[in-house]
């Protein structure tokens, strides 16, 4: 039932909106208010979605098992501290970029960044919907080696679409949201678009670990990857010199995904 949901979820970005224009046009001080429009979308996407599970739940019954919720803490405790990681690893870029450029800069290429996680949330969630078919099933190891491999070349087809759909489309999305002043931003983000192929092999195959239980593998794998931005981006712009923004970000999801 994801049309409700993804309906919900709109009206929920169109509430922080509407909140923000009326605090830009009536308040002074705005940026104390500007939270509160992240804690009112969050009442009502929360409040939508109960409403809506009583109206499709039909005959589900929520039966509290303490033996299912230690088996799901102790899993979600191992996957934590790797958690952290990944979000490290995702946010380390920025401060080398205004290390190592400006603000201005800083500025674009967070827009860029963005449009590529907006990109890899979609690609996500088409992983996480076909993966419970394909990967989490009772099979035999064989099985589920060919379907992890049927899978990679559909994510991969996927990923193609959306770097051909992201390079005709992006540069045309900055012009009419942000305007001639971010031209920057859209030659950063059609430079980046490579990077959304390793990323779906990567999250493919990170899927297949979660099915292993391979917490500490998935650990070792973000902490190496925050290494290796780190140094990557030092070689890079202290070292070498690079000029360009966006193949030091495509190096970094070639080696996530061959880590993987």
């Amino acid at each position: 039932k994801i049309l409700p949901v993804t309906i919900i979820r709109i009206s929920g970005l169109f509430i922080r909106v509407l909140v923000i224009y009326i605090f830009f046009n009536y308040y002074r001080d705005v940026i104390p208010l500007l939270p509160l429009s992240r804690v009112l979308e969050t009442i009502v996407i929360v409040c939508s979605l109960q409403c809506l599970f009583f109206v499709c739940k039909s005959n589900f019954k929520f039966i509290i098992n303490l033996h299912v919720i230690r088996i799901l803490f102790l899993r979600g405790v191992k996957l934590w501290p790797a958690l952290i990681f990944m979000y490290l690893f995702q946010r380390l870029d920025r401060f080398y970029i205004e290390y190592y450029f400006s603000f201005d800069v800083l500025g674009q290429y967070g827009i860029a960044v963005q449009l590529m996680e907006q990109g890899f949330l979609l690609l996500g969630i088409v992983v996480q919907s076909i993966s419970p078919k394909l990967i989490y099933l009772k099979a035999s190891p064989n099985e589920i080696r060919g379907n992890l491999l049927k899978l990679l070349i559909v994510i991969f087809l996927v990923s193609v679409i959306f770097l051909i759909l992201g390079y005709v489309f992006i540069p045309y999305f900055i012009f009419v949201v942000y305007g001639d002043n971010y031209s920057l931003a859209s030659d950063i983000s059609k430079g980046m678009l490579f990077a959304i192929i390793f990323f779906g092999i990567d999250t493919v195959i990170t899927q297949y670990l979660y099915r292993e239980k391979k917490s500490l593998y998935i650990l070792l794998k973000w902490i190496a990857m925050s290494i290796i931005m780190s140094v990557s981006y030092y070689v890079a712009y202290s070292v070498v010199r690079i000029e360009s923004l966006s193949i030091v970000y495509i190096i970094n999801y070639i080696l996530m995904s061959l880590i993987s």
